[in-house]
């Protein structure tokens, strides 16, 4: 079933959005994590994910370590975009190419992160196989949109 008509309503607490250029503030690496949260972001929410999308190859990070996009990879700043989506907690997420600057590793831990989520995603990307085990799939062709 493809939708015709209708209205989506998006508040703007409930939404994220990733893409392929992944915007960092020359900040703390913690204002740049919890930039759009609504709520508290507790530190160890912050490390636990900061280990689990393996972020710097140290063990020890210092959140209130100043960052920018000259310090850091573009792997490094997309992550950051992944991290600081999940601590705000989006009922939506826009993913526009979001996986560019990835490797391979690095994909698998954001597709985990994905399935575990409960809420409605949105996925555009050239690589489509990446995400073949998500509920839909449609494809844009000749300006239409077709489920496959």
């Amino acid at each position: 079933f493809i939708p015709q008509v209708g209205n989506l309503e998006l508040t703007e607490a409930t939404k994220a959005y990733i893409g392929p250029k992944p915007f960092i503030f020359n900040e703390s690496l913690r204002n740049n994590l919890i930039y759009s949260s609504t709520e508290e972001v507790n530190d160890l929410d912050i490390e636990r994910l900061i280990e689990e999308f393996q972020l710097f190859e140290s063990e020890v990070v210092d959140l209130n370590k100043n960052i920018s996009s000259n310090n850091l990879s573009s792997g490094q700043m997309q992550k950051i975009c992944f991290i600081r989506t999940l601590l705000q907690n989006p009922d939506f997420i826009f993913l526009d190419e979001a996986t560019t600057n990835l490797d391979k590793e690095a994909i698998e831990i954001v597709i985990q992160k994905l399935k575990s989520f409960s809420g409605t995603l949105i996925i555009v990307s050239h690589e489509p196989e990446l995400f073949s085990s998500f509920t839909k799939e449609y494809k844009i062709k000749n300006k239409n949109l077709a489920e496959l």
